[in-house]
């Protein structure tokens, strides 16, 4: 009730926009798995009825872990986060299908993450990964700090093979996530400090393992975006478009205006500088950061947003295109 909705045929789905009155609109997908109707057994028409045993769901503005509600049916899945034995985290995959499993413990070198695969051409020595992470050690300066190398030089120990993006390294100083996080500082020898990691991490790498030539390093660069809380005066968001969902629980962007086009250009442009100091100094690849809803990923829903970054689909995606096509031409 109180709902009206669009419908597009998208290959095997269709895909529905719903108004809810005094709300805001979301575009979810639908399989249908049967159906009844006019169109039966042909060509799908306006009088079909489906039913519906699997919901994908896709929001623009509505919280993430909402549950949804479509034909008094709804589903909800337990974070993995939560599950504390490796038998709690079995007995849910199986709630999802029973033949879901894995195993009791983690095999190491003879088990099969620790044979070799091929990444990008390279042969790696394992299946073992470092995943990027925010460390919030730095120094105030954006540098590495002791707690910085000594993670490094434990990535190293560790044996993994794939350091895949290992720092979350902001690409300028209003992108931090938080005071201590790593960044392009023109004012530092950022240069220095990022060539400290590389090499605590080969050390330590060449003395546990014996060797650094089946060892693949990148580094991840991110901009936080609505997140970014660059000192401890409390969170500084730069946003792409005003979120009337998140602002009611992240309530400092509501005041923030959104970035200009020329500002999301000089981002851009730092994500090339960054991308190319890393290869400069011996970071094999880069991991340009779209996701959790800092500033790149939330672009791709700025569909309020006007201007050249907002609207379409392709100007969506326009920046990160932008952005990866720069760093394939510098690097």
């Amino acid at each position: 009730p109180g709902m009206t909705a669009e419908a597009l045929k998208w290959r095997s789905f269709f895909v529905y926009k719903c108004v809810p009155e005094a709300d805001e609109g979301c575009w979810f997908r639908i399989n249908p798995v049967a159906k009844t109707g006019s169109g039966a057994g042909g060509a799908h028409t306006d009088d079909d009825v489906f039913r519906f045993d699997h919901l994908l769901v896709e929001f623009d503005h509505v919280p993430i872990g909402r549950q949804l509600a479509f034909f008094g049916a709804a589903v909800r899945y337990k974070s993995p986060g939560k599950m504390k034995t490796v038998d709690e985290f079995r007995a849910a995959l199986r709630t999802i299908d029973p033949a879901l499993d894995c195993d009791a413990r983690v095999l190491g070198a003879d088990g099969p993450l620790g044979q070799p695969s091929r990444v990008a051409g390279r042969t790696l020595g394992n299946r073992f990964a470092i995943q990027p992470m925010e460390g919030w050690d730095s120094t105030p300066e954006g540098l590495p700090s002791e707690h910085t190398l000594r993670r490094w030089r434990r990535f190293g120990q560790s044996g993994a093979k794939l350091i895949w993006g290992g720092e979350a390294f902001a690409v300028q100083e209003d992108g931090r996530s938080n005071p201590c996080q790593l960044f392009l500082n023109p004012r530092a020898d950022c240069e220095r400090g990022l060539a400290a990691l590389l090499e605590t991490l080969g050390s330590a790498h060449r003395a546990a393992a014996g060797t650094t030539e089946d060892l693949l390093v990148g580094l991840q660069l991110t901009h936080s975006g609505r997140f970014s809380r660059p000192s401890n005066a409390g969170p500084s968001p730069k946003i792409a478009y005003h979120h009337p969902v998140f602002e009611r629980k992240y309530t400092a962007a509501a005041a923030a205006t959104p970035l200009t086009d020329g500002e999301l250009e000089a981002i851009a442009q730092n994500f090339v500088k960054a991308a190319r100091l890393a290869q400069g100094l011996g970071f094999e690849f880069v991991d340009v950061k779209c996701c959790h809803g800092y500033l790149l990923h939330e672009l791709l829903s700025a569909r309020t947003r006007d201007g050249k970054y907002g609207g379409s689909f392709e100007n969506r995606t326009q920046l990160f295109v932008r952005i990866v096509e720069g760093i394939r031409v510098a690097c």
